[in-house]
């Protein structure tokens, strides 16, 4: 198990309840039936903190969004550290949150934004998982 102090530990803490908060608001978002931002914003970039933390803990940082997912895609997922499942789910979320952000003349609907709710779960599993197994730290499970 990598030892990880305890500054950073605090980091990816804080990090991690972000992604819970980004969680929540997307839950909230979606029972007051606004699917495009519940999906496109709150989902996924509740996932979006989540790999960031992963490379936080790595000591690595990424300037766009592409090269993150492309670096998680590389570095976890063709190493196997993580599932391609992941990896289909995340891509997912990223191309939901284009949509939705700049295809104004397409709406996401209520099922759209529950299934993303639930690929984000399971990266959120994910991550916590193997944050506690390689690194032992605990983090608050999804809300």
């Amino acid at each position: 198990m990598k030892q990880v102090d305890e500054a950073k530990q605090n980091e990816v803490r804080a990090l991690w309840n972000l992604v819970l908060e980004k969680r929540s608001a997307s839950e909230t978002l979606l029972n007051a039936r606004f699917f495009n931002d519940s999906l496109s914003r709150r989902s996924y970039y509740s996932a979006f903190h989540a790999v960031t933390l992963l490379f936080l803990l790595h000591d690595r940082t990424f300037s766009s969004h592409k090269q993150i997912i492309g670096m998680f895609n590389k570095e976890f997922v063709h190493t196997e550290l993580f599932s391609e499942q992941v990896a289909r789910d995340l891509e997912y979320l990223f191309e939901s949150r284009h949509t939705g952000d700049y295809d104004y003349h397409v709406s996401l609907d209520e099922e759209e934004a529950k299934e993303g709710l639930e690929k984000l779960s399971l990266i959120l599993e994910a991550i916590r998982s193997y944050t506690g197994t390689k690194f032992g730290i605990t983090l608050g499970a999804d809300r």
